[in-house]
């Protein structure tokens, strides 16, 4: 398990560090995919995403938007610990289920519509704390959920990059703290942490180094085929689970 968990993680860091997002998604996909539960799958995910943002967040640092941030931060602060308690209630195969339809309504095309033209930029921030602080403690990814609320003209890519992984490390740490205060401690899977950490950093390094060598349309290509094969995989294991 730790080989493949480690794979997953790199493969994730390497399509992140390129694309800016969905690696979270194809780990968090895998963990599930190969048993976790919820309780030990999405503190161990946060922990690792937590690690990788913020490699993000020190590249890009002088382009962060702290106001956007701290809008970000307002709703997305008291809900992992409201949330965090009843995971371990929740019905796995429905999360799976439920994680198949985020990936594969992430691969809709851009027909989806912009936020950016009908919201404020505050009230996007607000709705991607909320998301992330409540749908994340519970499916662990929400980077493909919460990645069009910062499509925002007024910002450089620079500056996207370095807000979303910004409010990405904020609610992954929230996520850590959460699941510690109902009596889980990340620390104490060690044997499964400290493998994931190393294959991000490599996957990370990798990806930036394939980021000026692979075409993106190419690169674009091999991610959604492998979303897609994961998203199948949960859907049939949710679906099988929930119809047992």
């Amino acid at each position: 398990m730790i080989w493949v968990l480690s794979l997953a993680a790199g493969l994730g860091a390497i399509i992140s560090a390129v694309a800016g997002l969905g690696g979270g998604a194809l780990l968090i996909g895998v963990m599930f995919a190969l048993g976790l539960t919820p309780v030990v799958a999405v503190p161990l995910h946060a922990a690792v995403q937590m690690a990788a943002n913020g490699s993000r967040v020190m590249a890009y640092w002088q382009d962060v938007d702290w106001r956007a941030a701290g809008w970000f931060l307002l709703t997305c602060l008291p809900l992992p610990f409201l949330v965090a308690p009843l995971v371990a209630r929740a019905n796995v195969h429905a999360i799976e289920l439920g994680l198949a339809l985020m990936i594969l309504s992430s691969l809709i095309p851009a027909s989806r519509v912009h936020l950016a033209e009908h919201w404020s930029r505050r009230r996007r921030m607000l709705a991607a704390g909320v998301i992330n602080g409540s749908l994340g403690v519970v499916v662990g990814a929400t980077g493909v959920a919460i990645g069009p609320l910062f499509i925002d003209k007024a910002w450089t890519k620079e500056q996207t990059v370095g807000t979303l992984a910004l409010c990405q490390t904020l609610g992954h740490g929230l996520k850590i703290l959460a699941f510690a205060s109902a009596g889980f401690v990340i620390t104490e899977r060690l044997d499964l942490l400290l493998p994931l950490l190393l294959a991000v950093a490599l996957g990370t390094a990798l990806g930036r180094w394939l980021m000026h060598r692979v075409s993106r349309q190419r690169f674009d290509g091999l991610f959604r085929a492998v979303l897609v094969l994961l998203a199948m995989r949960l859907a049939w294991d949710g679906a099988r689970g929930l119809l047992a």
